[in-house]
C-alpha cells in the first residue's frame, strides 16, 4: 500500500481535479475521476448542502480552504 501525505490537501485552494484523484486515485483518467468525485458529492445530500453555502456550484473547478475542510470531514 502507497503512505503518500495527503497534508498538501489541508493548505491552500486546490484544483477540484487534484483533491478528485486523491480520493478515487484508481481511475485511468482524471476526468473519470472528477466525475466520479462529484457523483459522490450529489449522492451525499448534507455535503452537497455544506459545500453549497461554502460557495461550491456544478461549475466549480477550484476548491478552497473550507470547501476542502468541509469534505476532508465527510
Amino acid at each position: 500500500m502507497d503512505n503518500q501525505s495527503f497534508d498538501w490537501l489541508l493548505h491552500g485552494c486546490h484544483v477540484l481535479s487534484e483533491v478528485a484523484v486523491a480520493y478515487f486515485p484508481n481511475y485511468q483518467y482524471n476526468c473519470s475521476a472528477v466525475k466520479a468525485f462529484r457523483r459522490t458529492i450529489k449522492e451525499h445530500a448534507v455535503l452537497l448542502s455544506q459545500l453549497t453555502e461554502a460557495g461550491f456550484t456544478p461549475h466549480t473547478t477550484t476548491l478552497t480552504p473550507q470547501q476542502i475542510a468541509i469534505i476532508v470531514r465527510f
